[in-house]
């Protein structure tokens, strides 16, 4: 699953381009001065460069993101133009990847935990950078519900979440009623895999997660590219933030940014999972 991932480095030093594989080329790496790097494959000399992106104001984010973006599709295309080449083993490795549904689920419940965390993290940084002033009563009671429908919808989401792809792989209710649940394309498809209890359950838990886990990044990113918005209209110039006050801030802008960037791959991703589901044929395998 592609994922944009921030790893923190004292310097450029830190990275040894000898250990990368191509599945760290949409890493970014910030140094302790805030200049963020990425990784690109050069195909001629066929090995990773460090690649310094150019830093601006955090209300330049789109901007930058887009330019990633842009950047991430250049150098997967130079990968794959190249994969006639025997020799070339990172590109050799990405034309081999194949969607695998297990290992999205579980690395989609690992990301959670994680965003579970940097949520937390955010909140925190935005009420210690003091961008939004309590003695605003509008301004911090908007900021308040941004913050709750991220907690009730979000951090607290997770959980049942967990707990119920503990229900699916440890302790399933009938099948009858996962099926009461399926829509009809869904109902459709467990139909042709009715002679096989072990397919059909297969088959629901593949469902469930994919309902779970587009529905809960759907909502949150939601709340997250709002708070995002609210946030951006203030203009931090006018405010006479502390050094202190300032990087809180710019940690919770980054960090906002990360985590829209992966909930949009694991959207994409569920999306491929509802797709791999609804094809009778990906259980032909199962017992």
């Amino acid at each position: 699953m592609s994922k944009y991932k921030l790893i923190r480095i004292n310097s450029k030093e830190d990275i040894n381009t000898s250990k990368v594989s191509v599945y760290d080329l949409n890493n970014r790496y910030l140094d302790t001065n805030g200049t963020m790097y990425a990784l690109k494959y050069n195909r001629l000399e066929k090995k990773i460069e460090i690649i310094p992106l150019l830093m601006t104001h955090i209300k330049n984010a789109p901007t930058i993101h887009h330019q990633v973006i842009q950047k991430k599709i250049n150098d997967n295309m130079a990968i794959l133009n190249d994969k006639s080449n025997s020799e070339d083993t990172i590109s050799n490795e990405s034309t081999e990847i194949e969607f695998n549904p297990d290992l999205f689920i579980n690395d989609s419940l690992s990301l959670m935990k994680t965003h579970r965390d940097r949520l937390k993290g955010i909140m925190m940084n935005i009420k210690n950078s003091n961008i939004i002033s309590t003695t605003d009563k509008t301004d911090s009671t908007t900021l308040d519900d941004h913050f709750r429908s991220i907690d009730l919808d979000g951090i607290q989401k997770i959980e049942k979440i967990e707990k119920y792809h503990k229900e699916l792989t440890e302790y399933p209710r009938s099948i009858t009623y996962y099926q009461a649940k399926l829509d009809k394309q869904a109902k459709e498809q467990i139909d042709k895999l009715s002679t096989s209890k072990d397919k059909m359950m297969k088959f629901i838990y593949y469902y469930e997660m994919h309902s779970q886990l587009s529905d809960f990044y759907k909502s949150i990113g939601k709340f997250i590219t709002n708070l995002r918005d609210f946030i951006e209209t203030k203009d931090i110039e006018e405010l006479s933030l502390s050094k202190y006050e300032n990087q809180s801030f710019e940690d919770a802008m980054l960090s906002i940014e990360t985590t829209i960037n992966e909930i949009d791959d694991v959207i994409q991703d569920s999306n491929k999972l509802y797709s791999f589901t609804l094809n009778a044929d990906n259980f032909t395998e199962l017992i």
